[in-house]
């Protein structure tokens, strides 16, 4: 039985043997066309050929995802300063790899059913003098609100985070040369790590119950090693342009800077949302009706 003609077959062909490329009928030398990119050996589809290309494509250990997340976790710095000097054909985009990332964190944080933000708002219930005046009610409904936000969408927190962390890391480094856009795509790689440890955090919150001391522990363990990863990314990516310690102090600063920040917009945000609330939840008063004139007697008949 012969072999249609629509379907593939291997294409192998010596580096030095002049072919005509598949994709564009360009003629060419050696094992890419050097006018499209197309690959001159190629392979019929098949179950193999898929399960080598998904493989490659999301796993290859020298490229793709598995590569930048191996990357972002012994040579973050290193990774980042290859990747805006141009080489960057083995690393996954930064800004799709976030995205993923955050997809997979709703998938699970559903799947678990934990609410990271739950102790927050318990600590701050019980930290408060208990009031049930109207203001104040209105204030724990608006706060209540916020926190189930927060929570719902805690995901976003980091790619939130990075236009703010971004702005102050390119101010403490503007003498190095990396411009606003440049530390954006630096932010977006840490940005990675932490959302990649926030799923480890997840799943301790989900082993470890709700209790208030375990959650408190945990999350207190996990801002000193973002701290300390964004230190180590820097040390790394500014390497031999600055002292080690001036280059982790300076990081750190812009970490918590930007922080700061993305807290401030944040609460002037909520507060802005809490003061229209309130003001249009306020009775009127009702305003005197107006005297109506007697009215004039009927014209004797």
């Amino acid at each position: 039985m012969t072999t249609p003609s629509l379907i593939v077959e291997q294409h192998l062909h010596p580096t030095d043997e002049q072919v005509t490329c598949l994709n564009c009928d360009h003629a060419y030398a050696g094992q890419y066309c050097n006018k499209c990119g197309q690959q001159a050996e190629t392979h019929r589809v098949d179950w193999r050929y898929l399960g080598h290309e998904i493989t490659e494509s999301l796993w290859g250990v020298d490229r793709g995802i598995l590569f930048t997340l191996r990357e972002l976790l012994i040579r973050p710095g290193y990774s980042i300063r290859e990747f805006l000097a141009g080489r960057r054909v083995n690393h996954y985009r930064p800004l799709a790899l976030l995205l993923m990332l955050a997809a997979i964190y709703v998938f699970v944080s559903q799947g678990l059913h934990v609410d990271f933000l739950k102790t927050s708002q318990s600590m701050y219930d019980n930290a408060r003098v208990k009031a049930d005046s109207p203001a104040h009610l209105k204030q724990k409904e608006i706060l209540t609100s916020y926190f189930q936000f927060l929570d719902e969408n805690q995901q976003f927190s980091d790619l939130a985070m990075v236009p703010f962390v971004a702005f102050w890391c390119w101010l403490l480094f503007r003498r190095i040369g990396y411009n606003y856009p440049e530390q954006l795509v630096a932010q977006t790689f840490i940005a990675n790590f932490n959302l990649l440890f926030s799923l480890v955090m997840l799943l301790a919150f989900w082993a470890l119950g709700d209790s208030t001391n375990v959650i408190s522990s945990i999350m207190g363990a996990s801002l000193l090693i973002q701290l300390g990863y964004i230190g180590f990314a820097y040390v790394q990516l500014f390497k031999g342009k600055l002292k080690p310690l001036s280059i982790a102090l300076r990081s750190v600063s812009a970490y918590l800077l930007g922080y700061a920040s993305f807290m401030l917009f944040t609460g002037l945000v909520v507060f802005t949302y809490t003061i229209v609330l309130m003001i249009s939840s306020e009775p009127t008063k009702a305003l005197p009706k107006k005297a109506v004139p007697a009215t004039s007697q009927h014209a004797h008949s």
